[in-house]
């Protein structure tokens, strides 16, 4: 398994180690911060709505760490390797569409049954809500390769310096809607 791992190319260690890279996974240690105060403040609210903060806080955190180790590269070397091995390269694109687009409805119907079942009980927090749609956003993004989305606007910025600026709006968003949920909990 190690000696798979070292052909993909991917090695274990701080993978985006620029300025930017650094203030982004600040950034998501600072709102997995805020949302686990959410979550600890929440409780008095019932535990339905800590749950809410607590999925939320790991979610981040799991973004965070990517930030640095940079493992959803590990799985695309992987996965082009697996193609590769067993001859539907070529074919590739289809599988990862279709892997995202399953894992897509798979966070959805989660996050429903999440909710009815659980009775997670959501936030009323517009920018809370838009944030998290960034960074979803983002995700996608960066999860599909979806070059033709910069081909559309001109090129007038290269694809990391845009994914890494809308990561960071969404960030800038949440952290500023965590940081307005904490004041307002105060009062």
């Amino acid at each position: 398994m190690l000696k798979w791992i070292h052909e993909t190319g991917w090695s274990l260690g701080f993978n985006d180690p620029s300025v930017l890279g650094w203030i982004t996974t600040a950034g998501y240690l600072l709102a997995t911060a805020l949302s686990l105060r959410a979550m600890r403040i929440g409780k008095q609210k019932g535990a339905s709505y800590a749950r809410f903060w607590l999925i939320l806080a790991a979610v981040l955190l799991l973004l965070g760490l990517n930030k640095q180790l940079d493992l959803q590269t590990l799985v695309q070397k992987t996965g082009s390797r697996i193609a590769i091995e067993y001859g539907w390269y070529e074919q590739r694109n289809l599988v990862r569409y279709g892997f995202i687009v399953v894992a897509a409805m798979g966070l959805l119907a989660g996050g429903f049954w999440l909710i009815a079942t659980k009775r997670i009980a959501l936030p009323r927090n517009p920018l809370l809500w838009l944030s998290i749609a960034l960074i979803l956003v983002f995700v996608g993004i960066r999860a599909s390769a979806l070059d033709w989305i910069f081909q559309a606007i001109g090129h007038r910025l290269d694809r990391d310096t845009a994914t890494h600026l809308l990561e960071l709006f969404g960030l800038l968003c949440l952290v500023g809607a965590l940081i307005r949920k904490s004041r307002l909990d105060r009062t």
